[in-house]
């Protein structure tokens, strides 16, 4: 014990300086190491949701202001890869119900933990040492939403919709007074995404955990030092049975309201990671809770989903 002891004052300062600092760590050679770390997640991430057919990581780069990850097609003949690539996306979007740029995007931004702004991704027929690309994909996060840039034989990927729960017809929350439906459409929407962040609040500071907001079209809601909320019937690890240390949980939320005849639904995303507890927001522990607990998640989707929507419905019945 007494060789612990200095270690732990060592990781308790550590600790304070980094909970000083901004919620997203520096682009430099000392944290590169993590940002390396986190791209073994996300591959594992593209295996699973089957993107490791058709594409690979080539490599990592930074630049003060900005991460950027390069993938290339993995497709031998090189002048079909772009097509193999547009196949893909139409039978991604069909089976997953979402566009695998922004699914790419959203997920690496959150294992780099940083804002969608800071991290982009580069995607080309071929790898850098194996001549020119014929196709390039490039996604980033833009005007409020992400945005992708082509080249080459792809044209670009459609939306599909994604199952959803309905909140029926909401514009009894809004003054019928007001004759212009896209108003109408902003001020219901507006008042559905209030009412979700007022639940999130709620719901998850009593479990004494913190909320990071980013709102633009669609709101993003990001869950720290959550407490065995997702993983609680998991064992929780060496490290609790020996110190009493907390198995901690790390989510994000990304919500979007759709309008279609007048009724309202919520789009619904979600993702996992979960940690020891013994490690700050900047030097992070945490791994993917996806593919290992995809079970436990997608279980927890599904009743958190369900509370919301009975506390959203609840709250605008008695509007109307």
């Amino acid at each position: 014990m007494r060789y612990l002891l200095p270690s732990l004052i060592i990781w308790m300062s550590s600790l304070c300086f980094a909970f000083s600092q901004e919620h997203y760590r520096a682009f430099n050679d000392s944290t590169r190491p993590f940002f390396e770390q986190q791209l073994t997640y996300f591959d594992a991430w593209l295996q699973d949701r089957g993107l490791g057919q058709v594409l690979a990581i080539e490599k990592l780069e930074t630049r003060p202001d900005m991460l950027t990850v390069f993938l290339y097609l993995t497709a031998e003949d090189k002048d079909s890869a772009a097509l193999v690539w547009k196949g893909f996306v139409e039978q991604y979007e069909t089976q997953m119900g979402s566009d695998p740029t922004e699914d790419m995007l959203n997920y690496l931004s959150f294992l780099m933990e940083q804002p969608r702004r800071r991290v982009t991704i580069e995607l080309y027929d071929r790898k850098e040492d194996e001549g020119s690309p014929l196709f390039y994909l490039g996604i980033f996060y833009e005007n409020g939403q992400i945005e992708t840039e082509t080249s080459g034989s792809m044209s670009e990927t459609r939306k599909i919709e994604v199952p959803r729960f309905k909140l029926g017809d909401m514009y009894a929350a809004v003054d019928f007074s007001l004759e212009n439906e896209d108003l109408k459409n902003k001020l219901s929407k507006k008042l559905i995404l209030d009412e979700i962040l007022t639940y999130c609040r709620k719901y998850y500071r009593e479990r004494g955990a913190e909320l990071y907001e980013e709102r633009d079209g669609e709101l993003r809601i990001e869950v720290r030092n959550l407490e065995r909320e997702v993983l609680k019937d998991v064992s929780p690890g060496i490290l609790y049975t020996l110190f009493g240390l907390a198995q901690k949980e790390r989510l994000l939320f990304i919500f979007e309201v759709v309008e279609n005849n007048g009724n309202f639904e919520i789009e619904m995303e979600l993702h996992g990671m979960f940690g020891s507890g013994i490690f700050s927001i900047t030097d992070s522990g945490y791994r993917p809770m996806e593919p290992d607990y995809k079970s436990n998640l997608k279980r927890y989707a599904s009743r958190f989903q369900a509370m919301l929507a009975e506390e959203v419905e609840s709250t605008f019945s008695k509007k109307k």
